[in-house]
C-alpha cells in the first residue's frame, strides 16, 4: 500500500511540475509581429554603367527624398538589379527611375516583381509588368529590338510609375 501510494505521490508531482514548465515557456514567448519587408526585382539588359532608383509611396506620398539606389555594370547580359524597402514601411505605390546616364539610349526591361518577405505582390515576368506601371515622356518603344529607346532631354531622368491596377495590389 505504500509504495501505491508513493508512487502515485510521485506521479502527481511529476506531472504537476511539467505542467508548470509548459506554461511558464508559453507565458515567455510573444507573437511574432509581421512586418512590411517589400523588395522591387528588375531583370534588365543595361549596356552601359547607370545607377537606377526605386521611391515608394507612402501616406499618399512619394518619399522623393528617400530613393533607393543601385549602380547597374553595364553588360549585354540580363541582370537582376534588387531593391529592398526598409522594413516596417508601408509601400503604396513606386515609382522607378530607370537610368541617369545621359549616355544610355535604351534599355531592355523583361520583368519588374515585387515581394512582401516570401509572398509575391507582383509577377512582372514576360513583360506582364507593363499592365501595372506607366511610362513618362522619355521612353518610346522600339518594336524591332524589342526595348525601350531612352531620351535623357526631359527635365526628369526616365521613369516608371506605377497605376492605379499596381495601387491597387499594394494596397489591399
Amino acid at each position: 500500500m505504500r509504495k501505491l501510494i508513493l508512487v502515485l505521490f510521485t506521479g502527481l508531482l511529476l506531472t504537476s511540475c511539467g505542467k508548470d514548465k509548459k506554461n511558464e515557456v508559453e507565458a515567455t514567448q510573444e507573437p511574432v509581429a509581421v512586418s512590411d519587408k517589400y523588395s522591387v526585382i528588375i531583370d534588365g539588359i543595361y549596356e552601359k554603367d547607370d545607377s537606377i532608383s526605386v521611391v515608394y509611396q507612402k501616406d499618399n506620398f512619394f518619399l522623393y527624398d528617400k530613393p533607393i539606389w543601385q549602380a547597374v555594370k553595364g553588360s549585354a547580359m540580363a541582370q537582376r538589379i534588387t531593391f529592398d524597402i526598409p522594413e516596417g514601411q508601408k509601400v503604396e505605390n513606386l515609382s522607378i527611375c530607370v537610368s541617369k546616364n545621359k549616355d544610355q539610349s535604351y534599355i531592355t526591361i523583361k520583368n519588374v516583381t515585387v515581394k512582401n518577405g516570401a509572398n509575391l505582390v507582383l509577377d512582372g515576368d514576360n513583360n506582364k509588368y507593363n499592365e501595372y506601371f506607366a511610362t513618362d515622356p522619355s521612353f518610346s518603344w522600339d518594336l524591332k529590338n524589342a526595348r525601350f529607346n531612352l531620351n535623357h532631354s526631359n527635365k526628369y531622368p526616365p521613369s516608371i510609375v506605377g497605376n492605379d491596377k499596381l495601387l491597387g495590389l499594394l494596397t489591399k
